[in-house]
């Protein structure tokens, strides 16, 4: 419905509260509106609502579990396009072409004018893969950027986006970034989502709302800048890891490692890793990492070589709700032999982990496995759904375990100097030393 100058979304005196198990207050008094070719930023602290809001504005959350009052006003005629930080779960079909011509089909649209939209779409964001590919085997940035161009071909008009950027290497960020700001001057209206988005992205935003005492507060975008800032200047200040004492093999591999599943992704020269050592590896969205520390951990086989550990081992992966067996926050710190009295403060009070945000679901697993007697840790993207705040949290974790981690990243400048080593997955052949 371009044209329009009437907001496309309001909302007045917008209150949110979740009812199980009991009632708690998320939000009060929101007023917010969302017009025509605008980016809007919502930010916030892991838990303070951003995800709540997004679902209530569209109405897509559990009946019963959260109650609601005042008013959500859409214009009539405006259409609602939803993308969460899992793209994959987003995806309907096995090819690039069928995934972009979906919504067509559901219209009934003549398969040549199908074929030509396609195109259209494809050279308008410079979209890279063949249409041929299994969108299921796209980079998490492709997959992202695809389902927004899906999203410009169905004509949506309301873009609400929940943490893009979370899972995204620098390349794909900037993929996403330029598609935004197409759909921005074809006058579409974006709600940004993100507790910690790119700098990059900032220069395309309109407003900036933070999500504090239980209300949307405006804010400028000098003085976010200078929030997301300070987490870097806190990650300059940390000091590598002192490795003068005398350390013990932790894993190690004699020979050339080939990393892969049914094919090979690369190869990993021999390597020591000794007890108490911080290890980094990064590369790009798909190179690999989190297939390489499965072979680490033993739930791959190399293709070729082999993996000696001398410790017990844990691999925590990216998504905290693949990581957790029982929900209950009592059964899992009796399996990793933790005392309730050891716990942070913040999750004292919670007996599941349903209850929690998903970077508050991250931070408690990351505490388990930090607190618990495992001797190797393999992180796999441990940044993931964490706020700055928590970053820093997991970073003193870092820095004070006596703990071997290893840890697969794309973020791997937020590690700073902690790292004893770091390498790059550069291509099939190689990894790369970074210092």
């Amino acid at each position: 419905m371009t044209g329009s100058t009437e907001p496309r979304l309001t909302t007045e005196d917008l209150g949110i509260s979740y009812t199980h198990p009991s009632e708690v207050k998320v939000f009060e008094h929101v007023d917010l509106t969302i017009t025509q070719g605008k980016i809007v930023l919502i930010t916030g602290k892991n838990g303070s609502g951003k995800s709540t809001l997004i679902s209530t504005l569209l109405q897509a959350h559990a009946k019963g579990s959260i109650k609601s009052s005042g008013r959500i006003k859409i214009l009539k005629g405006e259409t609602l396009n939803y993308l969460s930080q899992k793209p994959a779960f987003h995806l309907l079909t096995q090819r690039v072409d069928e995934e972009l011509a979906s919504p067509l089909g559901f219209k009934r649209v003549p398969r040549e004018e199908r074929r030509h939209r396609v195109i259209d779409v494809i050279n308008q964001f410079n979209f890279k893969p063949t249409l041929e590919r299994n969108p299921l085997k796209l980079s998490s940035g492709e997959q992202q950027l695809l389902l927004l161009m899906v999203g410009k071909i169905s004509d949506s008009d309301i873009f609400l986006l929940d943490e893009p950027f979370s899972m995204l290497d620098k390349t794909n960020e900037e993929s996403v970034i330029s598609a935004l700001n197409v759909l921005k001057g074809l006058g579409k209206s974006i709600v940004v989502v993100s507790h910690r988005p790119p700098l990059n992205l900032l220069k395309y935003i309109d407003n900036i709302f933070l999500i504090e005492d239980f209300r949307l507060k405006q804010t400028s975008i000098p003085t976010f800048k200078n929030h997301l800032e300070h987490l870097q200047e806190f990650v300059n200040s940390l000091l590598s890891k002192s490795t003068q004492k005398e350390r013990n093999l932790a894993i190690y591999w004699d020979s050339m490692i080939s990393v892969g599943r049914a094919e090979m992704l690369f190869q990993c020269p021999p390597m020591n890793i000794n007890s108490g050592e911080i290890v980094c590896f990064s590369g790009s969205n798909g190179s690999g990492k989190t297939t390489f520390l499965l072979t680490l951990h033993g739930s791959i086989s190399p293709l070729e070589g082999s993996v000696t550990k001398k410790a017990k081992t844990k691999f925590v992966p990216a998504d905290p709700l693949l990581f957790f067996m029982d929900g209950e926050i009592k059964s899992l710190l009796k399996e990793y032999k933790i005392d309730k009295m050891d716990i942070p403060n913040k999750f004292k009070s919670v007996e599941t982990i349903f209850q929690l945000s998903e970077g508050q679901q991250k931070l408690f697993g990351l505490f388990l496995v930090f607190f618990s007697d495992t001797e190797i840790l393999l992180l796999d993207e441990p940044t993931f759904a964490l706020d700055s705040e928590n970053i820093k949290l997991l970073l003193k974790w870092l820095s004070e375990t006596e703990k071997t981690v290893i840890i697969a990243s794309h973020e791997v400048l937020l590690f700073g100097k902690l790292p004893n080593k770091s390498y790059t997955i550069t291509s099939k052949k190689a990894i790369k030393m970074r210092r």
